[in-house]
């Protein structure tokens, strides 16, 4: 898979893509922690993971691209690509379903106006009415570029708080190492070792603090709903060799920042996609 510029690396996304090889799961390619109160007991919590089993759908919208303008007059376009994400446990729990786009700044030609690098935005939608608009970029990147943001770790300023937070913490990632998973203080190196490959050829679309933070909306519909912070997410798309057969493949780290209980309880989540036929 040779990709040349960011037209080329945005159209490259499209298609299935499941942390699937020749047809079998792969179980130990994909997890997620998070951490949340528990039902019953005020100011106490629990930090759970699962691996996942995951099919990522993305599909261009083609047409005329869309104008659109701002108050002073000045006119961009976007070409859209809607994805829909299905998430579920193993033994079939669902974890997780989101619909959303990937909207590609372009000029009116439908090319971008920088090939080397392009400016995206992330529209999401998680059906238990949560909304997120996140700004980012498209351009050539490496897992191995990324530092340790996507720490699972929750944070808390009460120091008691925290030292349970830490115990708890230690005790769910000695399991979750014991089943083939990342440590997920830092998880990015674990990913990279995922079908490893020559790294310098793929192309990232990154969502992080670089770029303004996301705007959130959400109106969950539970009393007293807990505070939703950033969201952070970087997808590398490149080929590697599986079974001796070269595929495209798409990791992806993501982090929803949850608030709560006067503390930040981070959802974390990454995981390999191989592309199917």
């Amino acid at each position: 898979m040779s990709i040349d510029n960011a037209n080329e690396a945005f159209v490259a996304l499209e298609g299935v893509w499941q942390n699937k090889i020749a047809g079998e799961w792969q179980d130990d390619f994909g997890f997620h922690v998070i951490s949340q109160p528990m039902a019953g007991v005020p100011g106490n919590f629990d930090i759970l993971f699962d691996p996942m089993r995951e099919t990522l759908t993305l599909a261009l919208i083609g047409g005329p691209l869309a104008r659109n303008v701002g108050v002073g007059g000045a006119a961009e376009f976007l070409q859209p690509m809607k994805y829909e994400v299905g998430i579920e446990t193993p033994d079939g729990v669902g974890i997780h379903h989101e619909l959303g786009y990937f909207l590609l700044a372009v000029g009116e030609d439908g090319r971008t106006v920088n090939e080397a690098k392009a400016d995206v935005v992330r529209e999401a939608s998680v059906p238990r009415a949560n909304a997120m608009l996140t700004p980012g970029c498209l351009s050539r990147a490496s897992i191995a570029d990324v530092g340790d943001i996507y720490s699972a770790r929750p944070s808390s300023t009460d120091s008691e708080l925290q030292a349970r937070v830490d115990e708890k913490f230690a005790a769910m990632q000695v399991n979750l190492i014991a089943k083939g998973g990342p440590g997920f203080d830092a998880p990015l190196h674990w990913l990279q070792e995922k079908l490893p490959g020559n790294e310098k050829n793929d192309w990232g679309l990154s969502f992080r603090d670089d770029k303004p933070q996301c705007t959130m909306a959400h109106g969950q519909c539970v009393p007293e709903p807990v505070g939703i912070g950033n969201l952070l997410s970087d997808f590398w798309i490149g080929e590697r060799t599986v079974h001796g057969q070269a595929l495209p493949v798409l990791h992806y780290a993501e982090r929803v920042d949850i608030l709560f209980s006067d503390a930040e309880w981070p959802h974390v989540a990454v995981n390999t996609l191989v592309k199917q036929e």
